[in-house]
């Protein structure tokens, strides 16, 4: 057979018109449906798509083998022969393992066409966006394919969960045609990831090739075996999924017992999911397999012979405490926020070592067991698929519309819960507590990750975004700043509105939970867990779900923004801040890259030199995010200093520290795995260490592991230091470090988050750490007169915020611990240094905010590089001297810049400033020197200039800024020259004659530009703009007589004083006819002075001016004067006398600066007109 490929895959499992539809939430508020940020795996686009799946070569070492199960070296083979045969069954690979395996999933489902395929991921957005369409969309309700999963070998040595899934796929190959198959093929999709854990499969190992539990992982993904379920549970949305485990010795089948998890809607998920179990019990125990286990109903007790009481467990019936869903770690419940019936199933015969006959017998047993169990799942589901997918749609609706969570008593009302009943009869006390009217947590109604000033780590709260983008849920931005219960938010804050389908997803995430100590003896795994409270990224909750919208303006974010940043001409020294994860991988990537750096204080990383060039920063900002900002080097000089190197960590610990020192960028190679019998056989293997990690114990003995003893010595008294956890890591620090610390463990299965008190001063004080996380706790008492030093301790009040932590000896529960140390420094004589947690700072690679901690006691604690430092620069010393202090606009001032210092080269580039404006830039020579002309075109006024000198890139010196040198510069003086074409004409002549203005400067220059007028006495015959030469024609209708013409140039700017010509006489003769002008006498000529009061001035005051009028001898003065302020005049009085004083008032809006003023005699029938010179007045 052909075959049959699509031609393009959904990415994200979204199509690019679901990206611009809306969901209408209440109140009215739209969010658009968000593709996964970075899917592992795509889905088809038509079925069936058949690729031909790569084959691995056949591993005869394969640990599948020994226990009767299917190779993983068989599985692409016989999923190719399946495809060659049936066009029913797709398979691809969705991604690959930690060491490179394929993880594949197989579709069943009859033939669709591409527009098929892509109506039916329209309805399945529609599900979960608009749900409340969905709800009633009879076409979907008909034609929609409801999804079902059926996940197989998590856990590596669970190996049947491949052989089930694989067995069931044959077996709906081989009956194909049948009316049962078809009936399923047409209605629904059948999916299967066959082996999610292939490492495991051949290697034996319930774990990944990571070493991790993968069942574990759900919401931190740090392995490919999760990352890909959370990706494809997005795009499957199943209504039911199966997780297929071993071993319980009886089979064991969800749902589980309390306490249950309280971000569900449980009303919605419990009846289908013990109905079900009910139902698989049944067809199992019918089944009567040979070898199967069964379970007595009443006793509890497991055997081979089945009797009328034969059952099955099913812990929600059968388990009071010890197997919850209570935190989504786990695959079923990680699934169940899309809305799924989700279970693990765990089947009953468990290994055997060194018996292959009995491994393959338990194996059959066990796959029969298991495909029976699949079988009735399918049967019951084809029974109840309308109410599973409407309890499905009825989630996301809720969430969408923020309605409150439907409590569950204790003392329920059956009438108030629809649907199958048999789960009423055991909803006892227990069952309740998380989901009554008193223990239910109410949704907030958003959470506010801010930016700025108000977000702890900006590189975290980015990683925090994405990571819940990645699980699907819907993260908005603030476009504008906006106040939220009293607090301001400023734009680019994140806003995670919990209006939204995914509601119970995000709180999971982010919310702390609840303490439940008190409500069920113990738990199966951990009680809690938190990105909002434990990944280092500052997050608030606002507000109740019954809240209309906060008045927010917001966008949909695909993905966080990028934090990293560097200043325009950054160049030589750089620093950025230590206060993120990925602020660490960038300063482990730059260490790596051979680039000096030194630590300031404990958060503060400078760097520079010739490694680092801009290729490399660039390449650190955009892999890391790192926040850069300029530096001068100064920082280099003072008291807590030290140099940086990359780093090699003796390495004692588990698979948490190493893998989370990974996440903090250090690389493998780093780490050198270290022992007491190791160090005994090489003692010189402690030569090259510069920190040790302590995770475990690392003990030696003196009398037996001398060479071991003195080597550890020797490292301590070269003054190497160690960063430890737990008892093991207190005893090594008390040993080695004097830090007399006194452990108290808490109660061992206690586990949560705690409250945090971080010295203001110490070494983790700008971390600011507010909680953590332990299983269990450790908390410390330092003895006195020894070196330990408290760094963080216990809230002083109950720390326990949430989880299970209770006490059962009187003494190991959060009470004792409450004000107790957490954290616990010590330096000895040697300089050695010793840093010791109490809390679980690496669990499961989980407490992000924790890393950070342990990144700051590593490199603290590490000793100082020798080589490679970064040095601090040479001071300089700027001098500036102008070749004049006084110049006219116009005129450029030269200017001479020396710097002084005791570098051998003082290259670099000098600005000349005033204040903060830049009036001219220039480069300085390797001697220091700089010799310019400043700009001619600085405006008219007073300034105090100062050169500021800035080293050349990579050099080690300080720059400097010079004292301030004055400079007045005054206006250009301007000069014109008037000349006529004629010295008469006939008065209305057609071609009259023409004046000639020539405008020049007689001290500076400046562009000629504004007006100049043609005046006689008082009185503009003509004007024209302004030019260096300028022709103006004289009206032809100028009236018979004698005139004096003078040119007056009139300036545009400021930076050049007006000017007048001497007069040129003009004579005009009547034209033939016309009557005689009267005869007029010529005005008598003036002069104005003026003085003023005070020559400063604050704006809005007022001030005297006197002014002094000169007339000749037996004029009388009359007429009035205009007073100007910088051209502009701003009172008018009249005169009768020589001397006048005018109080006039300076408005606020005036410039601060030089004002000029002066005052304008108007003249009279007798007197010419007259202005004063210019009195300045400076304005503050």
């Amino acid at each position: 057979m052909t075959r049959k490929l699509s031609k393009s895959l959904t990415v994200g499992g979204l199509t690019a018109a679901l990206l611009a539809a809306t969901f209408t939430v209440a109140p009215a508020i739209t969010a658009v449906a968000v593709p996964t940020v970075e899917p592992s795996t795509v889905l088809p686009t038509s079925f069936p798509y058949q690729p031909e799946l790569p084959e691995p070569a056949v591993n005869s070492s394969d640990q599948s083998i020994g226990r009767g199960a299917l190779p993983y070296d068989k599985i692409a083979p016989m999923l190719n022969d399946w495809m060659d045969q049936s066009d029913i069954i797709s398979s691809q690979v969705v991604t690959r393992s930690t060491q490179g395996r394929d993880i594949y999933l197989v579709t069943i489902t009859a033939p669709e066409t591409t527009a098929e395929t892509a109506q039916q991921v329209k309805w399945r957005d529609e599900v979960k966006y608009d749900a409340a369409k969905a709800a009633t969309d009879t076409a979907l309700l008909a034609g929609y394919k409801r999804p079902v999963w059926f996940n197989g070998n998590i856990h590596g040595n669970e190996w049947e969960g491949t052989d089930i899934t694989m067995g069931y796929i044959e077996w709906l190959l081989e009956n194909e045609q049948t009316a049962q198959v078809q009936e399923l093929i047409s209605d629904y999709r059948l999916y299967f990831t066959v082996v999610n854990n292939p490492d495991g499969r051949v290697n034996a190992t319930r774990a990944t090739a990571l070493g991790l539990d993968p069942n574990r992982d759900f919401v931190t993904n740090v392995t490919p075996e999760t990352s890909v379920i959370r990706d494809l549970t997005a795009q499957i949305q199943p209504i039911f999924f199966s997780d297929y485990h071993g071993y319980t010795n009886v089979l064991q089948v969800e749902p589980t017992g309390p306490p249950h998890g309280e971000n569900y809607d449980y009303d919605l998920f419990i009846p289908h999911a013990y109905a079900a179990a009910l139902e698989i019990e049944q067809a199992v125990v019918d089944a009567t397999i040979e070898g199967n286990t069964y379970m007595d109903k009443t006793t509890g007790a497991i055997s081979t012979t089945k009797t009328a009481n034969s059952g099955i467990k099913i812990p929600y019936r059968d388990t009071p405490s010890g197997w919850d869903d209570w935190p989504p770690i786990f695959t079923a419940q990680y699934v169940a926020f899309q809305g799924a019936i989700s279970y693990t199933v765990e089947l009953p015969l468990g290994r055997v070592n060194n018996n292959p006959t009995e491994s393959a017998r338990r194996t059959k047993v066990n796959t029969e067991v298991g495909l029976t169990a699949v079988t009735a799942t399918m049967d019951y589901i084809t029974e109840n698929d309308e109410d599973i997918l409407a309890n499905q749609i009825e989630i996301f609706r809720r969430g969408a519309a923020g309605e409150p969570r439907k409590t569950i008593p204790e003392n329920l009302n059956p009438a108030d819960y629809p649907g199958p009943t048999q789960w009423i009869e055991e909803w006892g006390d227990t069952d309740a507590l998380g989901h009554d009217e008193e223990t239910s947590p109410k949704f907030p109604r958003a959470y506010m990750i801010p930016a700025g000033d108000g977000q702890q780590s900006d590189s975290d709260a980015a990683h925090l975004v994405d990571f819940l983008i990645s699980h699907g849920v819907l993260v908005r931005k603030l476009t504008a700043p906006a106040t939220i219960e009293g607090t301001l938010y400023p734009a680019g804050s994140y806003y995670v509105d919990m209006h939204q389908p995914l509601r119970g997803m995000a709180n999971a995430l982010l919310a702390a939970g609840s303490d439940i100590s008190s409500w069920i003896p113990s738990m199966y795994d951990i009680s809690a867990w938190s990105q909002g409270f434990l990944w280092g990224a500052t997050t608030t909750a606002v507000g109740e779900t019954t809240d209309t919208d906060f008045p927010v303006s917001s966008v949909p974010v695909v993905v966080a923004d990028p934090t990293g940043s560097l200043p325009a001409e950054a160049s030589g020294y750089l620093k950025f801040t230590l206060d993120g994860v990925d602020d660490f991988r960038g300063l482990n990537a730059l260490l790596s890259d051979g680039i000096s750096a030194s630590l300031v204080g404990t958060n503060t990383v400078v760097f520079g030199g010739a490694k680092a060039t801009p290729a490399k920063i660039d390449s650190l900002i955009d892999t890391y995010g790192l926040a850069v900002e300029q530096a001068d080097g100064t920082e280099l000089s003072g008291s807590e200093v030290k140099p940086l190197e990359k780093l090699t960590i003796g390495f004692v610990g588990s698979t948490d520290d190493r893998l989370s020192l990974y996440e903090l960028g250090f690389a493998p190679e780093q780490l050198v795995t270290l022992s007491a019998a190791g160090i005994q056989s090489d003692p010189a293997i402690l030569d090259d260490i510069d920190v040790l990690w302590v995770g475990s114990a690392l003990t030696i003995n003196s009398g037996t592991q001398p060479a071991a003893y003195a080597a550890l010595q020797d490292y301590v008294d070269s003054g190497r230091g160690a960063v430890a956890k737990g008892t093991a890591g207190a005893t090594f620090a008390t040993t080695w470090y004097d830090a007399g610390i006194t452990t108290i463990s808490g109660n061992g299965s206690g586990n949560g988050i705690v409250k945090l008190e971080t010295a203001a001063t110490g070494l983790l004080a700008e971390l600011g750490t507010e909680y953590g996380f332990v299983y269990p706790a450790y908390s410390f008492a330092v003895a006195a007169g020894t070196s330990g030093v408290v760094e963080q301790t216990y809230a002083s009040e109950n720390p326990l915020i949430s989880g299970h932590w209770r006490s059962t000896t009187g003494t190991n529960g959060p009470e004792t611990a409450a004000g107790r140390a957490s954290v616990v420094s010590s330096t000895v004589s040697s300089g050695a240094k010793a840093l010791v947690f109490g809390t679980s700072v690496t669990f499961r690679v989980h407490p992000r905010g924790h890393f950070s901690e342990v990144a700051t006691g590593l490199y603290w604690a590490a000793t100082a590089a020798t080589s490679g430092v970064l040095a601090a620069p040479a001071a300089t010393t700027t001098t500036l001297s102008l070749g004049t202090n006084s110049a006219a606009y116009g005129d450029a001032v030269s200017a001479t810049v020396k710097v002084a210092g005791s570098s051998s080269s003082r290259a670099g580039s000098v600005k000349i400033l005033s204040g903060s404006n830049v009036i001219a830039t220039a480069a300085v020579n390797s001697f220091g020197n700089a010799t310019f002309k400043l700009p001619s075109t600085i405006a008219v006024g007073d300034y105090a200039l100062t050169a500021k000198y800035s080293p050349a890139a990579g050099a080690a010196l300080v720059g400097s800024e010079s004292a301030a040198a004055d400079l007045t510069i005054t206006p250009a003086i301007s000069t014109v020259a008037l000349s006529l074409s004629s010295g008469s004409f006939q008065s209305g002549t057609k071609s009259p004659i023409t004046a000639t203005a020539t405008i020049g400067y007689s001290t500076g220059s400046a562009p000629v530009a504004g007006v100049v007028k043609l005046v006689s006495g008082a009185t503009v015959i003509a004007s024209a703009p302004a030019g260096s030469t300028v022709t103006i024609p004289v009206p032809a209708s100028l009236a018979a007589g004698s005139y004096s013409l003078v040119a007056q140039y009139v300036p545009a700017s400021e930076s050049v004083t007006g000017s007048s010509s001497a007069a040129v006489p003009l004579g005009v003769t009547a034209a033939p006819g016309t009557p005689k002008p009267p005869v007029t006498t010529a005005k008598a000529k003036t002069t104005t002075k003026v003085k003023l009061a005070k020559k400063k001035l604050k704006r809005g005051k007022k001030v005297k001016v006197k002014v002094t009028l000169t007339a000749p001898a037996g004029k009388a003065i009359s007429g009035k004067v205009r007073i100007t302020l910088n051209g502009k005049v701003i009172k008018t009085v009249s005169v009768a006398k020589k001397v006048t004083t005018v109080t006039i008032k300076v408005g606020k809006k005036v410039k601060k600066g030089t004002a000029k003023v002066r005052a304008n005699y108007l003249g009279t029938t007798t007197l010419k007109a007259s202005k004063s010179k210019v009195a300045k007045l400076k304005l503050s």
